[in-house]
């Protein structure tokens, strides 16, 4: 099942990326500034840990947007709450795209379990440390998991900052009023210290939002 899913959401990326460039570059004029371009060119079987701040439910097609098509990245395994998966459209979507269901109350061992996994063997995992829509350019306080992934797989972390969709609406897109910048970090790792994992992921979150 896991193979499948890993392949499934491997054929959703690479056939729908043309899609989402033409889109992004038309109605959000949308441009992404690396600060070492050679993050477009990982190695394979390398566990990749993707962090972004988190503005929209578009985000997740903008981040993966910012590697080449034939990147090893693909395909990213976006965290998301248990609850989209029950909607019509959206839960369709994370299915195909091979989302990871994260739901609460289950301690954070049950509910980062597939993630952790997957990144153990090499995979790439995305998380939107805040755990919500932020729709500002404020710094929002960052939830232990990115942390405990962290220092549990030792995998290159990626910060990424989307820069201009806060608040956007459809008038905006379809009129293409906004300009939307991903900015993409250097790769950096985290000491394998799992003690103060509310510290380390303020430390990762300040990352992304510093980044311009």
């Amino acid at each position: 099942m896991h193979k499948l899913k890993h392949y499934t959401a491997k054929i959703m990326y690479i056939t729908t990326w043309p899609l989402w460039q033409i889109f992004f570059r038309i109605f959000l004029n949308y441009r992404v500034i690396y600060e070492d371009k050679s993050i477009k060119n990982l190695k394979r079987n390398k566990a990749v840990l993707i962090v972004s701040n988190h503005v929209t439910y578009l985000d997740p097609f903008l981040v993966g947007a910012v590697f080449p098509i034939n990147s090893r990245v693909y395909p990213i395994r976006w965290l998301t709450k248990a609850k989209v998966f029950s909607f019509p459209i959206a839960g369709l979507f994370v299915r195909l795209y091979g989302s990871l269901r994260v739901e609460r109350g289950i301690g954070i061992e049950n509910s980062l379990k597939e993630a952790i996994n997957i990144l153990k063997k090499g995979g790439s995992v995305g998380i939107f440390p805040e755990g919500r829509l932020i729709k500002n350019r404020k710094l929002s306080k960052a939830k232990r998991g990115v942390a405990y992934l962290a220092c549990k797989t030792d995998p290159l972390i990626i910060p990424v900052r989307i820069d201009g969709m806060e608040n956007i609406t459809i008038k905006e897109i379809i009129t293409r009023k906004r300009a939307v910048t991903i900015y993409v970090g250097k790769s950096f790792r985290i000491p394998k210290e799992c003690e103060k994992l509310e510290e380390m992921s303020a430390s990762i979150m300040q990352r992304v939002h510093n980044l311009k």
